[in-house]
């Protein structure tokens, strides 16, 4: 046999193993590319939750997507809003949501919530109400608020003539400021015979001089 036809027979017997080969090598190197395309995909998928939850927790996205729900449950999205609709409580939820929390947002709150309990005739949840309060920088708001309950609660009690009752709210008042919600070192228009008590108390001695 000659060297051509050995190297013939050798080729023949071994193009079933190069083939096999051959096949093996581009199933590896499929399978890479498949597994390194894999590792790419969920790098991406991964950088892209990471840069949303980022992006929304800077731009605090769940927060105004909550309070966007929210609003359109309550009807209102300010407590402006919600004020002209005469929704008190709405107002409320808004003012504790806000991270900027305004002590005028919060008397004008304060004053629609009394006005209601005024026109309802709901003085002692008014009071109440009132007495929980705390303004720093609106004290003689508040006070003044509280004055205009009490005159009305006396008032109240006058026209359906029970003066125990109506002495009982006039002595709540304070003795200390004027109708302004101002004490005597607050301002130099203050007259102690017209503190929120002495008004309240001289109310009724009006009421009983008329005898009606």
């Amino acid at each position: 046999m000659s060297a051509k036809e050995s190297w013939s027979t050798v080729s023949k017997s071994l193009a079933p193993i190069l083939g096999k080969t051959k096949s093996v090598n581009k199933f590896k190197k499929r399978r890479n590319v498949l597994f390194l395309t894999s590792i790419g995909v969920f790098a991406f998928l991964a950088w892209f939750i990471i840069m949303r939850w980022i992006y929304r927790g800077i731009t605090n996205a769940d927060y105004k997507e909550e309070l966007a729900q929210k609003e359109s449950e309550l009807g209102c999205n300010s407590i402006r809003d919600c004020l002209e609709k005469d929704s008190v409580k709405a107002a409320r939820y808004l003012f504790s949501q806000d991270n900027i929390k305004s002590d005028l947002d919060l008397l004008e709150i304060i004053k629609a919530e009394s006005n209601r309990f005024i026109r309802e005739k709901k003085f002692e949840e008014g009071w109440t109400a009132l007495e929980k309060e705390k303004l720093d920088l609106y004290k003689s708001e508040l006070l003044k608020q509280k004055f205009e309950l009490l005159t009305a609660a006396v008032d109240n009690a006058l026209s359906e003539n029970k003066l125990d009752e109506a002495k009982k709210w006039a002595l709540k008042a304070s003795p200390d400021h004027n109708k302004d919600g101002y004490t005597k070192e607050e301002t130099n228009e203050f007259n102690e015979k017209e503190t929120q008590r002495n008004l309240l108390i001289k109310r009724i001695k009006d009421f009983q001089k008329l005898g009606i």
